[in-house]
């Protein structure tokens, strides 16, 4: 609960609320592989890991409901104008693993394994501006 009181407090789940302090973008890729040869043929294996955070901030948006209570020739009125800021941050990895033998030229059996996550996080915090008319 802490945590969440100082996001509300900093309008942002980065540290001070302005773009500034935004981390950086990251993402990260690792290939490795090689083949052998044993004594029923040639046996290979892969391995790939991949890991990414991507950050994203928009402070100080404004937002705006406008609508016409009757018809046309009526003045627009603003209801619940406010400014918003808008973080996110998402964090992904991956990891793909193959490994195969082929005892001869023409046969090969190999077994693959996948597995991706991602996970994001969004928060908005609105403050209200106030209510005004429009002609």
């Amino acid at each position: 609960m802490e945590q969440w009181g100082l996001v509300h407090n900093r309008g942002s789940m980065f540290q001070g609320g302005v773009a500034e302090n935004a981390p950086f973008n990251t993402s990260m890729d690792l290939s490795i592989g090689d083949a052998f040869e044993i004594p029923m043929g040639e046996f290979g294996v892969m391995l790939n890991l991949t890991r990414g955070r991507k950050y994203t901030l928009i402070p100080e948006k404004e937002v705006v409901r406008a609508f016409r209570p009757s018809g046309p020739g009526t003045p627009i009125l603003i209801d619940k104008a406010q400014t918003q800021t808008e973080s996110s941050e998402e964090v992904e990895w991956g990891l793909l693993a193959s490994a195969g033998i082929r005892p001869t030229k023409n046969h090969e059996v190999a077994f693959s394994f996948f597995r991706y996550r991602s996970a994001q996080d969004e928060i908005t915090q609105g403050r209200r501006v106030g209510r005004s008319n429009l002609n």
